[in-house]
């Protein structure tokens, strides 16, 4: 009978514990799902999402994990259970490893753009040279 009372107390944690999964398994789909730019081996994808599932996997540890009641009202989780602890220093690891990714891929794209934009320039100097050179043949002939 008293394995009954733990269970429940155990079971916001499980919850926590399989949201946790979730989150990590969106997260993998979201970069599956990003624009890959084979030249640089970098993935682009929406920042503002990805911070928005690492925000959601920070709810997660322990000092932001929090069970409601029927109140609406949080209820801090004392102790993390025992499995939680090396779940946290893992979700710790891909976070900064996300947060690094993500600095990995803004500075690529930051290149990427900015070479685009070089050849642009290049372009765009011998297009205003050609036209130059054209305005200046037609008042020649006026």
């Amino acid at each position: 009978m008293e394995r009954e009372p733990v269970r429940k107390e155990l079971e916001p944690r499980r919850e926590a514990i399989n949201r946790f999964y979730r989150i990590l398994d969106e997260l993998e789909d979201f970069f599956d799902r990003g624009f890959f730019l084979s030249f640089i081996g970098k993935i682009i994808v929406d920042e503002k999402k990805v911070y928005s599932l690492l925000n959601e996997l920070r709810s997660l540890t322990p000092e932001g994990m929090k069970v409601g009641n029927k109140a609406s009202q949080s209820v801090e989780v004392p102790q993390p259970p025992p499995l939680a602890a090396p779940l946290q220093v893992e979700a710790s690891d891909l976070i900064r490893t996300a947060h690094e990714e993500v600095q990995r891929v803004r500075e690529g794209a930051d290149r990427y753009a900015d070479e685009v934009l070089g050849q642009l320039e290049e372009k765009l100097i011998s297009i205003l040279s050609v036209v130059q050179k054209g305005r200046e043949v037609i008042k020649e002939r006026l």
